[in-house]
């Protein structure tokens, strides 16, 4: 195939071989537990209508490979209260160390507030978020997002990052990666 260049979509009907030979030709080796978890995001993207675009996929590999160790703190659940007229406020739902724990937050958004009502949880550890950026890797309302944060405790510093298409849910889950690292 002189001069052309394969492109590939995946959606919600894309089978798991497909998604394993294609990981294989961007250099990522997926173990079955691996796959199922690349597979099912980008079903949950398909299911909203969605194809998944070479550069997505990348994202979705970076982001399910991005942690190999079980974290000591996950995100069950999340609601968020923002608007023109209200503080933003934010529910979240971790289990951590096996015990799950329920805490609201305020703050200056929703990403905030979720944060805040995190570090209640935690504890003031010392732990501050130096940096926090954030990509759209397609366009659109519906766009996948890239988060990438740099937390601090004392000396350390770690980066971490996750996708997704909902900003603040995927701010927190990409803050909650780096706590496990510093913790």
């Amino acid at each position: 195939m002189i001069g052309r260049v394969r492109r590939f979509s995946f959606g919600k009907h894309s089978g798991r071989q497909g998604l394993k030979l294609r990981a294989k030709e961007l250099g990522v080796e997926l173990n079955e537990e691996q796959l199922a978890k690349v597979a099912e995001k980008v079903k949950e993207l398909g299911d909203k209508g969605r194809e998944v675009s070479d550069a997505e996929l990348q994202v979705i590999l970076m982001d399910v490979l991005g942690s190999p160790n079980k974290p000591r703190i996950r995100l069950d659940e999340m609601v968020a209260v923002t608007g023109s007229s209200v503080v933003p406020t934010a529910s979240v739902k971790v289990t951590m160390n096996d015990i799950t724990y329920t805490m609201s937050g305020t703050g200056d958004g929703p990403v905030d507030a979720a944060l805040n009502a995190i570090e209640a949880i935690v504890g003031n550890k010392g732990i501050s978020l130096s940096e926090y950026a954030v990509d759209a890797i397609t366009g659109g309302s519906d766009a996948l997002v890239h988060v990438r944060v740099k937390l601090k405790m004392g000396d350390k510093e770690v980066s971490s990052a996750s996708a997704g298409t909902d900003i603040v849910v995927t701010s927190v889950q990409a803050v909650l990666k780096g706590i496990n690292l510093l913790i």
